[in-house]
Order: C-alpha cells, then structure tokens, then sequence
C-alpha cells in the first residue's frame, strides 16, 4: 500500500491507516510530500508537482521483489495525486479520503464564502496559485481522472466537511459507477477514521481484499 497524506500533513499522521493495514497482512509506504514534513521544498502545488513524489514512490515499490501487488490511499491533496497516479499505472486498487473534484471549484468556494464575486477572482486567484506553484492549477482535476477509471474506486467522505462538501464526493461518484461513495455522518475533513474506527478500517480491507482478487483474476 501507497499512502499520500494531504495538504499540510505529513507521514506520521497515516501510521493510524499503516498499523490496521499491516495487521491485516499488507506491507505499507507512507511519505512526506515536497515542502512537507521532512522532505525538501518551499512550494505546494496541491497534487501538479506532488505526483511526481508519488510516482517515485510507486517505482519504489515496483522494484522490490517481495512486492506482488500495490494499491493506493489518499486524503484530500493526497487524494487529488493518488487519483493521478492511478489513472497512469496498473494499481490493483485506489480508496480516497476526502478529495476535491478540481481546484477551481475550491478556490470559488472560498472567494463566494467570503461574500465575494466567484467570477472572475476565481480564475485570478487560480492563475495567481499556479504562478507562485509554478504549475497549471486549472489543471488540478480528481473528477477527471477518477470518472475514466476502470478499475473499483472505495470513497470515503464526511458529510459535515467543512473544507471539500459531500457534494464533491456525490459528483465524482455519479461520474463512474465503479466508484463506491461511503459516506460518515457527523464527519469533517480528517476525522472519519476516529469518528468510527471499526467501521472504516472493515470497508478499508473488505475492498482491498477484492481489489487484490480481481488483480489475481486477471
């Protein structure tokens, strides 16, 4: 298992997801992102330059003989790269934590929130970020790459995310019905693990079990 953290964490915060994962018999790598944790960097690009950590990672493990298999997790940024990843490798399975559907829509949320026009300071504020992220932010997509897939997708998302909506998740699961949304009432943004543990951690393992399967059917 490929373990991507989100925006402003680090490695240390998925050792939760690491522990349960090995428990059940799965090796597990987890990283720390350019300008995160303890990796080099003073830039984020929430995903544009990240998968290219992530890619590295993913060779990583393609390299290692006792390695028959890998899958992806991914919250929120990590999520968004993970969604990437998968849509370029043969990845035996992907589950996501709370993504976004493209960057676009995030930055409009805020500006609207703070009682501003979503247009045009969206596709400043976009074009402002990509500039300082030396990336195309616009091109920041989840959506995309997810609704293409044509492998099994597990979606996990709170219903009070105060950060990305439930309705992000609601359109990237309409988007591909291979995409399985389960939704945590009463759960933000990080919280859903901690918020039912047991829960989380049996859906987690019930769909790597059948993503592995479906791999070794192949």
């Amino acid at each position: 298992m490929l373990l991507l953290h989100g925006h402003g964490g680090n490695r240390d915060q998925l050792l939760v997801h690491a522990e349960y994962l090995v428990e059940a018999g799965y090796g597990a790598l987890l990283i720390d992102f350019r300008n995160h944790g303890e990796s080099d960097g003073e830039v984020t690009s929430m995903g544009y330059h990240e998968v290219k950590d992530a890619r590295a990672a993913y060779r990583f493990l393609q390299d290692q003989k006792e390695v028959e298999g890998i899958a992806l997790w991914g919250h929120s940024m990590g999520g968004a790269v993970a969604s990437q990843l998968m849509s370029e490798v043969n990845a035996a399975g992907l589950i996501v934590d709370a993504t976004f559907t493209d960057f676009p829509s995030l930055i409009r949320r805020g500006v609207i929130a703070r009682g501003l026009p979503g247009s045009p300071i969206t596709e400043i504020l976009t074009a402002l970020y990509g500039w300082l992220s030396a990336s195309d932010a616009s091109a920041l997509r989840p959506l995309d790459q997810l609704a293409r897939l044509d492998k099994r997708v597990l979606l996990f998302h709170g219903s009070d995310d105060p950060i990305i909506p439930l309705t992000d998740a609601e359109r990237i699961a309409a988007a591909n019905p291979r995409i399985r949304l389960s939704t945590f009432d009463g759960g933000a943004h990080s919280d859903l693990y901690e918020l039912e543990p047991d829960r989380y951690r049996n859906e987690a393992l019930a769909y790597l079990r059948e993503a592995f399967a479906a791999r070794d059917a192949e």
